[in-house]
């Protein structure tokens, strides 16, 4: 049962894609929680509640540490979410639990325009980086010999062709375990890719049909809905603003930042960005 006990939390920041989503009013549920973080989902959208220090996510809010650590203590996966008034009210078996938001930082997370040009991608430092972490063996996925085919697909085939789109995308949706199974990632980086170099139209309209058919976890279609609106998550867009830089140690930093997010999201994450770059400059050839 509810008892009378009510803890006042504070959002600090937020990214501007989830305002412009969030339901005026509506009841939700907590989807899941983990140790840094916790998912909200309302309806087909989710909302990702992280602690200040950590990445922005596209579609999150950033609390402080110890709300975040008031929150987690206090919730169960299932327990209901009511969305009003500029906050999330939290219906636990502890209490109730007012996460407000009226005070935040909002954080533009949406792609940027780029003009780095195509033809210099063989020669760019991120790209050099990325080759060198050897990243096909640092992948969740198996790479088997089906897998390798369908990856060779994806680097050389036209991304003009719509049943040769969906039948790679649909190969690797959902593919591997865990909340966002290494395939989704792999294909959430080579679209990113793409979508920051303007390229890629047709695919991009695959990812957004495949997408639509929920073949994979909430988590991982949450990602792909954010970047087909034109948002990712902080670090990824840390990877697009790195592009034109000389700065070694710069590039290391992001990239290490991607590599560290979850157990191999992040290098699945990285493995299709580098794939996407290696299919821009074959594209070019």
């Amino acid at each position: 049962m509810l008892t009378k006990n009510t803890i006042e939390i504070f959002a600090v920041t937020m990214s501007k894609m989830l305002s412009l989503q969030i339901p005026p009013q509506q009841s939700g549920k907590v989807h899941s929680k983990f140790k840094n973080g916790l998912n909200v989902q309302f309806g087909d959208n989710l909302l990702y509640i992280g602690a200040l220090g950590t990445p922005l996510s596209a579609f999150g809010m950033l609390v402080t540490k110890a709300d975040l650590i008031q929150l987690l203590d206090n919730i169960q996966v299932g327990e209901i979410v009511i969305s009003k008034d500029k906050r999330f009210v939290f219906y636990t078996t502890q209490g109730i639990i007012n996460l407000e938001y009226i005070n935040v930082e909002y954080v533009d997370l949406g792609i940027p325009n780029i003009k780095y040009s195509i033809e210099k991608i063989a020669n760019n430092k991120l790209y050099a980086h990325l080759s060198g972490l050897e990243l096909d063996k640092r992948t969740g996925m198996t790479l088997d010999d089906r897998e390798k085919k369908y990856i060779a697909r994806l680097i050389t085939t036209s991304k003009e062709d719509y049943q040769e789109n969906l039948e790679i995308i649909k190969f690797f949706t959902g593919r591997g375990i865990g909340l966002t199974p290494s395939g989704d990632d792999l294909l959430l980086g080579f679209s990113f890719a793409l979508r920051i170099f303007n390229q890629g139209a047709c695919w991009l309209l695959c990812m957004r049909k495949i997408t639509a058919q929920q073949l994979t976890t909430p988590i991982s279609i949450a990602y792909a809905q954010a970047l087909l609106s034109g948002y990712v998550s902080l670090n990824c867009l840390n990877l697009a603003l790195v592009l034109d830089t000389q700065d070694t140690e710069k590039i290391k930093t992001v990239v290490d930042d991607v590599a560290a997010f979850g157990y191999t999201s992040g290098y699945d994450t990285l493995y299709g960005f580098w794939l996407g770059l290696c299919f821009l400059i074959n594209y070019k050839k």
